[in-house]
């Protein structure tokens, strides 16, 4: 049983994070602010274990697809042992062509657990869950830090802290 809290938070309390946090220069994708708008209620989960957080399920596009090969987990654990395997840093995964990692290697040289934010996150849906069985939530938003963070604390880097992801309802 996932080690995880969840309590209710008001959109007006979720739309001042994202603002401040934006203030602060962090990018907020316009997907996630358009989710924000449509979305009725909002739970803010507390995963409280480094064994809860690395089964959260990866996204999967052809921007990723080195470590979200088709029809296999992609639970951040799983991702984090194909990047081991693959040369073991973002820089290899860049350098072999997998441009979308380059964000990820100053994410990673610049890594600040307390600016790090909220990860949004999704109920999986049931392909995802197919496909990745001890998966738990989908991240939607948070991509870049969410991998990256996975790879610190699996690599024993840093220790794990609390993370704070925002619960939001898929649209149908």
């Amino acid at each position: 049983m996932p080690d995880m809290q969840r309590t209710d938070i008001s959109y007006k309390d979720v739309i001042q994070f994202y603002k401040e946090h934006s203030a602060k220069g962090h990018h907020v994708n316009k997907r996630l602010w358009d989710i924000l708008d449509s979305t009725k209620s909002f739970g803010l989960i507390t995963i409280n274990n480094l064994g809860d957080y690395i089964n959260l399920i990866w996204q999967a596009n052809d921007h990723t697809r080195a470590l979200t090969p088709e029809g296999q987990s992609r639970t951040l654990r799983d991702c984090v042992q194909r990047i081991q395997s693959a040369g073991g840093s973002f820089q290899a995964l860049a350098k072999d062509g997998h441009s979308w990692f380059e964000s990820c290697i100053n994410i990673e040289q610049c890594f600040d657990f307390h600016s790090f934010g909220w990860l949004a996150i999704q109920d999986a849906n049931v392909h995802e869950r197919k496909e990745s069985p001890e998966g738990s939530y989908y991240v939607f938003d948070g991509v870049h830090r969410s991998i990256v963070l996975a790879k610190l604390l699996v690599e024993k880097k840093i220790d794990f802290e609390p993370i704070k992801c925002l619960h939001v309802e898929r649209s149908i």
